[in-house]
């Protein structure tokens, strides 16, 4: 099977918050993954394809929070039997060029040696 990601994912796990569009409940979730086009992440609810979703993440050693909107591309349940749990794949359709920085950043300070070997394999 033929990779289909523009960009590198990092394997950052730390707590983000989200909201499904149209609604004001804030709902905890687990970021697994993540690069400038999309994210992966782990939730408690199954979601439709295309539901938009306000998210934001918490990266440790930053005095801001990361933010973006994304919809939802596909979701696979992964959860036991007795918490139904959803690993969900996020495709970004705002994501501040100033909240990258902030990733970026966050990259480069905690996993230099990873940037350096995987700095090319998000081009095409």
């Amino acid at each position: 099977m033929q990779e289909k990601r523009r960009y590198v994912r990092w394997q950052i796990k730390n707590p983000l918050y989200y909201k499904v569009e149209g609604s004001s409940l804030e709902k905890e979730a687990l970021l697994k993954d993540i690069s400038n086009g999309g994210a992966g992440i782990l939730i408690l609810e199954e979601l439709p394809k295309d539901c938009l979703l306000d998210l934001v993440f918490e990266i440790p050693d930053r005095v801001n929070f990361i933010s973006a909107q994304g919809k939802v591309v596909w979701q696979k349940e992964t959860g036991a039997e007795d918490r139904a749990q959803f690993t969900t794949g996020i495709s970004f359709i705002r994501f501040r060029d100033i909240d990258k920085e902030k990733l970026y950043t966050y990259i480069r300070q905690n996993f230099p040696e990873e940037l350096n070997q995987r700095w090319w394999q998000g081009l095409k």
